[in-house]
C-alpha cells in the first residue's frame, strides 16, 4: 500500500509537473495573442481616428464654406428679386408709354386734328413747317423714350439673369463642398473669381 501510494505520488508529481508545463506555456501563448490583439486594435483605433479626423475636417470645411457663402447665396438671390420687380415695372411703364404715346400720334394725326396731312395729290409745300416740326419731335420723343425704356428694361433682365447664374454658381460650389470632392485650390479660385 505504501508502495502504491509512493508509485501514485511520483504518477501525480509527473502529471502536475506536465500540467505546470503546458499552463506555462499555455499563459505564454495567451500573452502573445493578448499582444498581438492589442496592437491590432491599437492600430484599427488610430486609423479610425485619423479617418475620422479626416471627415471631421472636411466636415468642418464645408460647413464653414456654406456659412461664409449663405450670404453670397442671399445677396444674388435678392439682386434677382430686385432686377425682376424692376424689370417688370419698365415693361409696364414701356407698354404704357408705347400705347400712349401711339394713341397720342393718332389723335394727332386723326380726322379733325390740326396737323392732318393733306391728301398726297394735294401740294405738300402748303402744309405750315411748324405743324410738321411739332410733329417730328412728337414722334421722335416717343421713339427716343420708348428706346430709353426698352434699353432699361433689357438691362434688368440681363442683370436678373446674371444674378440667377451666380446664385447657381454658389450653390453648386456648396454641394460639391458636401460631397467633400477635395476640391484644389485652383478649382476653388477660379469659382471665388467667377462669383465675385
Amino acid at each position: 500500500s505504501q508502495q502504491s501510494f509512493a508509485a501514485d505520488r511520483e504518477l501525480l508529481k509527473g502529471d502536475v509537473s506536465v500540467a505546470r508545463g503546458e499552463t506555462v506555456r499555455l499563459s505564454k501563448d495567451t500573452q502573445v495573442k493578448l499582444g498581438e490583439i492589442e496592437r491590432e486594435s491599437t492600430a484599427k483605433v488610430q486609423s479610425l481616428t485619423e479617418e475620422t479626423k479626416s471627415r471631421l475636417d472636411t466636415f468642418e470645411v464645408g460647413v464653414k464654406s456654406k456659412i461664409a457663402l449663405q450670404a453670397p447665396v442671399k445677396y444674388w438671390q435678392d439682386k434677382g428679386t430686385e432686377h425682376w420687380r424692376r424689370a417688370l415695372w419698365f415693361s409696364i411703364a414701356f407698354g404704357v408709354w408705347l400705347v400712349v404715346s401711339t394713341a397720342t400720334i393718332g389723335y394727332v394725326l386723326g380726322p379733325g386734328s390740326e396737323f392732318q396731312f393733306l391728301p398726297l395729290e394735294a401740294d405738300w409745300t402748303k402744309l405750315p413747317v411748324a405743324r410738321l416740326v411739332a410733329l417730328g419731335l412728337m414722334v421722335t420723343l416717343a421713339v427716343w423714350v420708348a428706346r430709353v425704356l426698352l434699353r432699361i428694361l433689357l438691362n434688368h433682365l440681363h442683370l436678373l439673369s446674371d444674378s440667377r447664374e451666380r446664385e447657381t454658381m454658389v450653390q453648386t460650389y456648396l454641394a460639391l463642398l458636401a460631397e467633400g470632392s477635395g476640391l484644389s485650390e485652383a478649382d476653388r479660385r477660379c469659382v471665388i473669381d467667377a462669383l465675385f
